[in-house]
Parts: structure tokens; sequence; C-alpha cells
């Protein structure tokens, strides 16, 4: 079975997304392109919203966070009520590829474990480029392979993800050839146990195990998310255990 097409179709359907350094690297991210309560902020690909719903909180300033899946939108705009944040963040659907919005307006544009799955890395990065306002920033937050990996590592990310992570220069390749400048790049380690303490830092205890129960209940009810998730339970055995010898993730920001 190609395991590919279910990857992003059943963490929607969990109500899963999540990213490498958890709230730590996102905090980070949000310094460097410097938000504050007057800026204008897009995050793209904001999954079930934490992200921009963080930052609308911290910062006091305006949000619009998109995302291709109609059912990711959904769940961000029931967080921002939640939060209490739904006048100053909106959602919408949308590829980051191809943006609906206008040139110069946002501030800063965030990504965090996005463009990296995309078809065309380069198209995405110069939509980021032409949305900001001169002066304004790109804060990529993605996987990145912090030294050469073994094939097997390589196929079985293309396979299960569709995901071609970057070396931490291919990132700044991508940033400098859509005109970025003062561009910097921080790759960083990771292990399960740090990761695991920053998305709980991020979401809640409650909201990292929630998806587990919505697994469970597809795994008894769906015999077709039975078999994907069995597949992918299988596949997640050949990765090796060092795998964040190889992989981790990279703040990479860049000014227009």
């Amino acid at each position: 079975m190609n395991l590919e097409p279910f990857y992003f179709e059943l963490q929607s359907l969990i109500g899963v997304t999540n990213h490498m350094g958890g709230l730590e690297a996102t905090t980070e991210l949000a310094e460097s392109c410097h938000i504050t309560p007057d800026k204008h902020v897009l995050d793209v690909g904001c999954g079930i919203g934490a992200t921009s719903c963080f930052i609308a909180k911290t910062y006091n300033c305006t949000v619009i966070g998109v995302d291709i899946r109609e059912e990711m939108v959904t769940r961000s705009r029931e967080r921002a009520r939640k939060e209490g944040v739904q006048n100053i963040v909106e959602f919408q659907v949308a590829d980051a590829q191809h943006l609906p919005f206008q040139d110069n307006l946002f501030d800063a544009v965030i990504s965090e474990s996005v463009t990296a799955f995309l078809d065309d890395k380069q198209r995405a990065v110069a939509e980021y480029m032409r949305v900001i306002t001169l002066g304004g920033y790109v804060g990529l937050n993605e996987t990145t392979w912090i030294q050469p990996p073994p094939p097997e590592l390589t196929a079985y990310f293309s396979r299960i993800m569709g995901v071609t992570p970057e070396t931490p220069q291919g990132w700044k390749t991508l940033m400098k050839k859509s005109a970025l400048d003062d561009i910097t790049a921080t790759p960083c380690k990771i292990t399960y146990i740090r990761q695991f303490a920053n998305e709980i830092k991020m979401m809640g205890l409650k909201e990292v195990f929630k998806p587990w129960g919505r697994l469970l209940f597809l795994y008894i009810k769906s015999p077709v998310y039975r078999r994907v998730i069995k597949d992918l339970m299988r596949e997640s055995l050949n990765i090796p255990r060092n795998v964040f010898d190889y992989f981790g993730y990279g703040l990479y920001v860049g000014k227009k």
C-alpha cells in the first residue's frame, strides 16, 4: 500500500500537527522575526492552529493562518474560539505555493514543518517573500539533515510522508534565490524526550494525548485505516535507532 496519501489525511482526521522543536522553536522563530503587537503575521500551514493562537496571545498581534486542508482550518477556528483570540486570528484554506494575498501585506510570514513537504519549495518561499512588506521577515522552522543520512532513511521519509528535507545550506539557498537578505540559519538537534516535552508545553498534556484516542477509534471502526495504521507501525520499525544523529530541524530567517 502506498502510505503517502494517507499520512496527512490521517493527521487531519485525528486532529494532530506538530513541528520539530515545539514551543521552544516557535518562540525563537517569532522573536527572530521581530513580532510585536503592531505586526500582521501569516502562519503558512497552520494545522490545528497552535502556532497562530500562541503568537496572537503572546504578542497581541493579528494573525492569519492558512492550511490546504479544510479539516485543519475548522479545528483551528475551534481552537481560536477556545483560547479567546478569535478577534485577532482568522483562518482560511490556501495553498502555500499560491497564496491568495496581495503583495506587501504582512510584516512576517512563519511556516513550520510545511515547506519541506511541498512539490515546489522555491515557489513557496517566493510566495512568502512576495506577501511580506519591505523590511518584513520570512521565518521557517523546517526539517533538516544534520549530517548526510543513510539511503534507507531518505527513502523512508519520501515513501511515508513525501518529505524531502534539506541541509542548512539547501534552505539558505532557497531563501537567497527568493532575494531574501540577512539570512540566518540555526540547525538544531533533537531527542525524543525533548521533542515530547516541547509538544506538551505547546499544546498541553490533554491535547497531546487526545489524538491517540481518535486514532484508536479509527483503528477499531475502519478496516482501511486499521491497515494503514498497521503498515505505518511496521514501517516505523525500519527507522534507524540513531535517527536524530542525522535528522533535526533548523530555524531559517530572512529579511526583505
